[in-house]
């Protein structure tokens, strides 16, 4: 796993949370309430955390491999 992913996942579980039913429900339910989580994340957050992974990837190169100053 990667920091974008630790990122993405966090967004889906705090989805998940906010839109967690107050009753057990059904595995089909479960994968409908992920799924809509999941693509309701705005494609500019997405974009947004891929390009700074992008940016530290290219800091961490820079640095060759050394410890990397993060925003």
């Amino acid at each position: 796993m990667n920091p974008l992913d630790f990122f993405l996942w966090s967004e889906v579980e705090r989805g998940m949370a906010l839109h967690k039913n107050k009753v057990k429900e059904t595995m089909a339910a479960f994968k409908a309430r992920l799924r809509s989580v999941t693509l309701s994340i705005a494609c500019d957050v997405v974009k947004k955390a891929v390009t700074g992974m992008k940016k530290r990837a290219q800091a961490i190169y820079d640095a060759k491999g050394h410890d990397i100053e993060i925003d």
